[in-house]
């Protein structure tokens, strides 16, 4: 694969993200292979339905039972894309869109995120985050008609099958569709479209606000990768859903009872009112309550390399991480905060979790994201004064669960670090 986006050539071509660009021979590797494609259909199925972002469409519907017969019956190991595909659908024509996709396979993401290195350090993190979809299907024109997407994107084709894409500035849609913000009417918008071929190896950027629509004649791959913008009433609310998130962890996440309604709940309110006064009171005004959210908001996304969602958590025990070597989980980055309270809150791929403080946390934490491989003994020792093994074991385990540190061969002992005394 191409090492990543160049980012200058990328601004000059699109001049600043607003027109497209078609780079037919961009990757000497695809990112995204169609083994993938059904791998992430599998952990997809694996999920409860509750938490997937699924939609099938067949003959202009998005239909919840064909949602349901992919989440009982997914590909089976060794299962090729195309048969699977034959299997559930024969000829009938039918579009698949996943999105979140960031979160069920781990290898596809980190790719996506080395293409977007370049971009994100000149640019910084969109701050609706990054998502990853994929559109799979042998439905001809894409189902929901001529439309525009409110995020930049870009679209990388999988496999050997063309897609003819057919995109249109909003001022010359407008001129044909006049308000409708989708049409179908292709007779007379197909004239004035831009068109362009994507095959494998291709990369396809369209700006946030183009109107497109796909076409394929057989079963072909999309991977999008959206850049999400929001409004700043939007990023306001981000930043206070993180503070409050923060001031209730400890608030009992049990379901309420049917009768647990008003008078008898305001005691359940007031306890939650009490806990977010007392984290309010931390900080001197609302501002610096409303700062905190936003900083543990943009830290969360940090950690998580800009995506949206997090990746599935492991189970792994504490135990099974005695003896090992501890790596980052390049490119990812752990991020930290100390509270100022005897806490510390950690920022792991998207999850924020709150922990009693160790001074020493901070310079660990610095080297794993330098690149360093730390034996766990060695961690161990270094913030042994405050924690004993087993605190140090299950902070490490919490953070390899949610996919920020790897253990990987056995320990290599270096000298231990100096730490300060008194123990937790």
């Amino acid at each position: 694969m191409t090492d990543a986006l160049n980012h200058e050539t990328l601004i000059g071509d699109t001049r600043e993200l607003a027109e497209p660009v078609h780079y037919p021979r961009f990757f000497s590797e695809a990112p995204c292979r169609t083994s993938d494609v059904t791998e992430v259909l599998r952990a997809f199925c694996k999920v409860p339905p509750k938490s997937l972002i699924l939609r099938v469409y067949q003959d202009g519907g998005n239909f919840s039972s064909e949602q349901a017969r992919v989440l009982a019956s997914p590909p089976a190991d060794g299962e090729s894309l195309a048969s699977w595909w034959q299997r559930m659908w024969r000829k009938k024509p039918t579009a698949l869109v996943l999105n979140g996709v960031e979160r069920f396979h781990e290898g596809l993401c980190r790719r996506v995120a080395a293409l977007l290195r370049p971009l994100l350090a000149a640019r910084g993190i969109p701050v609706g985050g990054i998502d990853i979809a994929l559109f799979i299907g042998d439905y001809g024109y894409t189902p929901f008609g001529v439309h525009a997407d409110p995020d930049p994107a870009f679209l990388i084709p999988v496999g050997s099958a063309v897609k003819t894409l057919s995109v249109w500035s909003p001022s010359v849609f407008r001129k044909s569709a006049g308000t409708r913000d989708v049409s179908f009417d292709l007779a007379t918008l197909l004239p004035e479209a831009q068109s362009f071929a994507l095959a494998e190896g291709s990369l396809f950027f369209l700006p946030a606000g183009h109107f497109h629509i796909g076409r394929n004649d057989g079963l072909s791959v999309t991977m999008t990768v959206s850049l999400g913008e929001v409004s700043r009433r939007a990023l306001a609310k981000k930043a206070l859903r993180a503070v409050l998130e923060r001031s209730l962890l400890t608030l009992p996440a049990t379901d309420l009872a049917f009768g647990d309604c008003a008078p008898s709940n305001q005691r359940l309110i007031d306890e939650a009112v009490a806990l977010v006064e007392g984290a309010a009171a931390a900080g001197t005004t609302a501002a610096d309550w409303l700062r905190a959210g936003a900083d543990a908001y943009c830290l969360s996304m940090l950690s998580n390399g800009g995506f949206r969602l997090s990746p599935l958590e492991r189970q792994e025990p504490a135990v099974s991480l005695r003896g090992r070597t501890i790596a980052g989980a390049a490119p990812f980055q752990i991020k930290y905060q100390l509270l100022g309270d005897g806490r510390m809150a950690l920022f792991v791929r998207g999850a924020c979790v709150t922990i009693k403080a160790n001074p020493e946390l901070p310079a660990v934490i610095d080297r794993i994201n330098e690149g360093r491989l730390l034996g766990v003994s060695e961690i161990v020792t270094a913030l042994g004064r405050r924690w004993t093994e087993g605190a140090t074991l299950h902070v490490l385990a919490l953070m390899s669960n949610l996919g920020g540190i790897e253990a990987v061969g056995s320990a290599q002992l270096t000298p231990s670090v100096e730490v300060a005394d008194a123990r937790c």
